[in-house]
């Protein structure tokens, strides 16, 4: 079963008159729990097409599905839920903030929830220790390494029981030894079966998917897996 169906997709930006059409004619098909990378060079539309399978962004033109579900006539609010609470966003720089602890950046999502405080310091708890790193649990980001920091957001991301995960450039600010560390999460959360989608351009880190897509001018030119 496709959880994430693209059926003609194009992204069109205006800007005084002047048109630029990232994405073009995109068809694609993710099934739930697969484990794909997306790799282009820089403009090449990677990060549009990870920002509308994210719901970040909406397409000028075509369909997307979401499960089965057409979510491109959703209001703001409506998407909101699926990128809370279905689908959640890794970043390369972290996204964290400083003044709070690690617990309370891993709580963040799960504010919309409407859920006790016990709650979502239990839900937030347990990410950190599927991650392994609840011992950190009540330091602030910037005691913390690289490494350290995309774990909190990794598990920050696997809170709320999202069902997708999209990491964009995930390891693009840590070195070779912890970004294997990171992508070897990413493979253990997939094997649990959260579907994984990573924006990369770097082949090492594309190898640990199953999965391959090549996106140049906004049209994706390879798929195959791996």
């Amino acid at each position: 079963m496709a959880i994430i169906e693209l059926l003609n997709i194009n992204k069109e930006y205006r800007s005084d008159d002047i048109s630029t059409l990232a994405l073009s004619d995109i068809n694609l098909r993710i099934a739930k729990g697969e484990f794909v990378a997306i790799m282009g060079t820089s403009g090449s539309g990677k990060t549009t097409l990870l920002n509308i399978i994210g719901c970040m962004d909406s397409p000028s033109f075509g369909t997307y599905l979401f499960a089965g579900n057409d979510v491109g006539g959703l209001r703001e609010n409506e998407l909101s839920k699926y990128r809370g609470k279905r689908i959640s966003f890794v970043f390369q720089h972290f996204a964290l903030i400083d003044d709070y602890s690690v617990l309370e950046n891993v709580k963040i999502p799960l504010l919309k929830h409407q859920l006790s405080d016990r709650k979502n310091n239990e839900k937030a708890m347990a990410a950190l220790k599927m991650i392994g790193i609840e011992k950190l649990a009540f330091k602030r980001p910037d005691h913390l390494s690289g490494g350290q920091k995309q774990r909190v957001a990794i598990a920050r991301a696997i809170a709320c029981g999202a069902e997708v995960i999209l990491a964009d450039e995930p390891t693009g600010a840590l070195d070779s030894r912890t970004s294997r560390e990171i992508m070897k999460i990413f493979r253990e959360l997939n094997e649990k079966g959260i579907t994984i989608v990573v924006i990369t351009h770097d082949k090492e880190i594309a190898a640990y998917a199953k999965r391959l897509i090549n996106i140049q001018d906004g049209r994706i030119i390879k798929d195959e897996k791996i």
